[in-house]
C-alpha cells in the first residue's frame, strides 16, 4: 500500500504542494470563521493548518533527496502533533533568528562609530563583539527563543481549548472566545504561518541561500548510519511534549 513513507522521491513535491493547498483552505475558512466571529474556531483550524505545513515542508525538502520520510521514529507524516509543533518550532525559532539578524543590520547603520570595531584586528574585534552578542544573547535573543518554545509547547493545548468546553473551578468554552483572544492568540500563530509559507517557497523556487543549506544537509546525510543514528536519537528525545522542556532548559543554561 502506498502511504507518505513510501513515495518515490519524484512523487513527493507534488504530493507536497497538493498538502499546502490544502492547508490554505484551512487557513482561509480559518480566516471565514473569524470574520463570523467564531472566534475558537478559527484559531483551531489555524493550528491544523500551520500542522499541514509541516507535512508538506518535509515533503518538498524529501523532493531534493532527503529520506526524512522513511525515518520509522519521525511520526510528522503520521498523526504525532507533538513532534509536528517541533517542527513550527524549529521554522519559527528561525524566524526569531533572523530578526535578531535584521536588528544587528540595524545597529550597525544606526552606530556607524561603533560598528568600525569590526574592522580591527581579530583580537580588538573579539573583544569588542563577543561581549556584544553574548549581551544581545541573554537579554533579547535567548528569552525570545524561550518565549517561543513555550508558544509551540502549547499547540496542542490551545487546539484543544479551541474545541473542547472543560471545567476548571468554573465553566471554560469555546464559545466564551472573543475578538481580543483570537488576536492575541492570532499573532504567533500568523507569524509562524507566514515563515512556513517561506519557507517552502524557498525549497521550491531553489532560493539560493536554502539551496546552499540542503546541499550541505544531504552531504551531512550520505551515510546510511547517520539516519540510524537521528532515528535513534528522535526516538530518545522528541516522543512527547517533554522535548520542549529539554529545550527550554538548555536554552536557559545557555543564558548563564
Amino acid at each position: 500500500m502506498k502511504t507518505f513513507r513510501n513515495l518515490r522521491q519524484d512523487e513527493c513535491s507534488n504530493v507536497a504542494q497538493r498538502i499546502a493547498v490544502n492547508a490554505a483552505r484551512q487557513w482561509g475558512d480559518a480566516l471565514a470563521l473569524a470574520r463570523r466571529r467564531s472566534y475558537s474556531s478559527a484559531i483551531a483550524w489555524k493550528v491544523i493548518a500551520l500542522e499541514e505545513m509541516v507535512k508538506a515542508m518535509v515533503l518538498e525538502i524529501d523532493a531534493r533527496g532527503t529520506r526524512f520520510r522513511k525515518l520509522k521514529n519521525l511520526k510528522i507524516l503520521d498523526k504525532n502533533h507533538h513532534q509536528r509543533h517541533l517542527a513550527i518550532l524549529m521554522v519559527a525559532a528561525i524566524d526569531v533568528l533572523g530578526d535578531s539578524l535584521k536588528a544587528g543590520v540595524l545597529w550597525l547603520q544606526e552606530n556607524p562609530e561603533q560598528a568600525r570595531n569590526f574592522t580591527l584586528d581579530p583580537e580588538q574585534a573579539s573583544a569588542f563583539v563577543i561581549p556584544l552578542i553574548s549581551k544581545h544573547y541573554k537579554s533579547i535573543l535567548g528569552p525570545a527563543m524561550v518565549r517561543t518554545v513555550q508558544w509551540a509547547s502549547l499547540l496542542g493545548a490551545l487546539r484543544t481549548d479551541a474545541i473542547y468546553c472543560d471545567f476548571k473551578e468554573e465553566m471554560l468554552s469555546p464559545s466564551d472566545w472573543d475578538a481580543a483572544t483570537y488576536k492575541s492568540h492570532s499573532k504567533q500563530l500568523d507569524r509562524a504561518y507566514k515563515a512556513m509559507q517561506g519557507a517552502i517557497k524557498s525549497i521550491r523556487s531553489e532560493d539560493q541561500a536554502m539551496t546552499y543549506g540542503l546541499d550541505l544537509l544531504l552531504k551531512a546525510l550520505q551515510k546510511p548510519s547517520v539516519y540510524i543514528e537521528m532515528d535513534e536519537f528522535i526516538a530518545t528525545h522528541f516522543r512527547d511534549t517533554q522535548a520542549f522542556d529539554m529545550i527550554i532548559d538548555k536554552v536557559h543554561k545557555s543564558m548563564k
